[in-house]
């Protein structure tokens, strides 16, 4: 069917290969990832929400399916319990995919900690934003994500980008500051405001997801006339 025909082409890098031998090629269908392993098809496809994670997974060839649920958000777990219960349905022996993927994840927050390392080397201490703090407040757009809200609450900035994400805008340096997610999973990015030619503030950028351009401030219509 149309939806297990490959559109899209994914790479499978070196790192990718050694945590898993069994899968040379992989790529994405309508809704579905397609992938090869241990010479079979596989479509599977996961999701994470709040506090859970989902996969469903199947071997048409061996007309095998599985349901993997956990609760947790973001978990590499369900990958790992799909190649291990492949393994068991096809009598293949001596891989153990949690240790592997627990390998994997500890590699990846090992050289996230490093960048971190190497942007905390880069602060510069001692600097003030531009602008008095307040100058920053105001409300910025982005033809995707819509609106990004800041605000001046007890003494610092807040951001709102969208009803899921409120931030506390801690200053860096110079006119960068550091997105303190109250939802605490999602991270800690950057955000770097940059002025425009008229000395005002014209845009804010969150590092790894986009650049918002401020909306000019609203028309003052309370201005009395007088004849």
């Amino acid at each position: 069917v149309e939806t297990h025909t490959p559109q899209t082409i994914i790479g499978v890098n070196a790192e990718a290969r050694r945590t898993n031998p069994f899968t040379h090629f992989s790529s994405y269908g309508f809704g579905w990832f397609l992938q090869d392993y241990r010479g079979r098809e596989v479509v599977q496809h996961g999701g994470n929400i709040d506090g859970m994670s989902a996969l469903v997974a199947l071997m048409p060839e061996e007309r095998v399916g599985l349901v993997v649920l956990t609760n947790a958000n973001g978990s590499p777990l369900p990958s790992a319990l799909m190649f291990a219960a492949f393994d068991r349905y096809l009598g293949a022996t001596g891989t153990d995919w949690v240790d592997k993927v627990k390998q994997r994840v500890e590699g990846a927050e090992k050289q996230a900690k490093d960048a971190l390392k190497a942007i905390e080397s880069q602060r510069v201490m001692g600097t003030s934003p531009s602008l008095a703090i307040e100058k920053y407040a105001g409300t910025y757009a982005d033809s995707m994500y819509g609106d990004a809200v800041v605000t001046m609450e007890n003494g610092h900035l807040v951001a709102r980008i969208g009803p899921p994400v409120v931030a506390d805008l801690e200053h860096w340096h110079f006119n960068s500051f550091r997105a303190v997610a109250r939802d605490r999973r999602l991270g800690k990015p950057f955000v770097n405001f940059t002025l425009g030619t008229d000395g005002n503030v014209a845009s804010m950028k969150v590092d790894g997801f986009t650049e918002f351009v401020r909306r000019p401030e609203p028309a003052d219509t309370t201005a009395k006339v007088t004849l």
